[in-house]
């Protein structure tokens, strides 16, 4: 309680007539904000920055400077709010160089972040550097700060040229993190250098990654080095080339590619059966059966999404199976079918198995899908 009384009291100084009063409500603001709770830190920071506003005091300009490094979230945006407040221009020009120079990532990702909204055209550059920053959450920040930018009108053309140079970069984690930003970018000028590293990259990370922003792209030119790539079934930490490559072909939908992941399905391709469902051609059917029977569980999905009889006679068959994961990932994939039939079988499956463990294991079967997701590039739509 006096804690906060005594906050209280130097939001109030603030207000002083005395300047040695309000300097010393600063010096006392400044360290409480290190050690109250959040909620304190908040108001503190609202009220330092309101004064800073409205008296251009350097001293309180600098706590909020300082405050872009502190842990709380909110106290770094309330911060940047205030030098806004008090020079949009400055505080871009102090951004820049926190997201350039500053050893705290917290601050690096703030930074990022609000220099976007600021829409100043001197931001372009060090957010496109920062894509690349040594902390996943500043590389987000930065895309998000970019397309805030492009969102007022700002041009990404150099931005696009830049990252396509990115692929040459020495460092194989440099040429992935630029083959995934590459994606976002919309722009046709990034298919043909996305192509040239799905086939030739030496790092299976970076070829898997090209795969994942050419599906982005969803550009019919795609279809036949995607289906070379189907061959390709180096790993990398995230996932398979050949698994991306098929999620990329089942974005495009292109009917061209349905035999080559029949063969890639058959060949032990386990994304294949994700792009066959995406195309949704019958000539998957019976493929799609045998790799389910097989333990491919996202062919279920696959034949669920294709709704054809013989691949819904399939799951339904399934449902009597002595295997847990095969029965509850036929469950959870005839769970998006509306045949009465369908919710009859599913209604009579309830009766015959518990239902707290059924819904234990589907849950499981879900996540084993959702994993095998994110690995054909389903998680890259932020």
């Amino acid at each position: 309680m006096s804690e906060h009384s005594g906050v209280e009291t130097s939001i109030n100084n603030l207000k002083s007539e005395h300047e040695e009063t309000r300097h010393a409500a600063l010096l006392a603001l400044a360290d409480a904000v290190k050690s109250t709770d959040y909620a304190a830190q908040e108001t503190i920071v609202w009220a330092v920055g309101d004064y800073a506003a409205r008296s251009k005091d350097q001293f309180a300009i600098q706590i909020m400077k300082d405050a872009i490094e502190h842990p709380n979230f909110r106290v770094r945006n309330i911060a940047v709010t205030a030098l806004q407040w008090i020079d949009s221009e400055q505080t871009a020009t102090f951004l820049i160089q926190v997201l350039q120079t500053h050893p705290n990532s917290n601050a690096r990702d703030t930074a990022a972040e609000r220099l976007g909204t600021l829409i100043d055209s001197r931001a372009v550059k060090p957010l496109a550097e920062a894509l690349f920053d040594p902390e996943s959450h500043v590389q987000s920040s930065a895309h998000l700060g970019l397309k805030h930018l492009q969102h007022g009108g700002y041009s990404m053309s150099d931005l696009v040229e830049y990252l396509i140079a990115k692929l040459n970069d020495s460092d194989p984690q440099i040429r992935q993190l630029a083959a995934r930003w590459l994606g976002s970018s919309q722009d046709e000028r990034a298919l043909e250098p996305l192509v040239n590293s799905l086939l030739y990259d030496e790092m299976p990370a970076v070829r898997a990654s090209a795969a994942m922003s050419i599906a982005r792209l969803k550009d019919q030119r795609a279809v036949d080095p995607l289906i070379t790539a189907l061959t390709d079934s180096a790993s990398s930490e995230i996932g398979k080339v050949c698994d991306h490559a098929a999620g990329a072909l089942g974005e495009i939908r292109d009917t061209r590619a349905v035999e080559p992941l029949i063969l890639a399905l058959k060949n032990g391709c386990e994304g294949a059966a994700g792009g066959l469902g995406a195309i949704g051609d019958s000539r998957a059917v019976d493929p799609l059966i045998t790799a389910f029977r097989q333990g491919n569980f996202t062919a279920a999905f696959a034949l669920a999404t294709l709704n054809d009889s013989t691949g819904i006679d399939a799951l339904l068959d399934a449902l009597q199976s002595e295997h847990q994961e095969q029965y509850i990932a036929a469950y959870s994939a005839l769970q998006r079918v509306t045949d009465p039939r369908v919710v009859e079988a599913l209604e009579a499956f309830h009766k015959t198995k518990q239902f707290a463990e059924m819904d234990r294991l589907a849950a499981d079967v879900m996540r084993q899908i959702a994993k095998i997701a994110a690995d054909v590039g389903k998680n890259l739509n932020k």
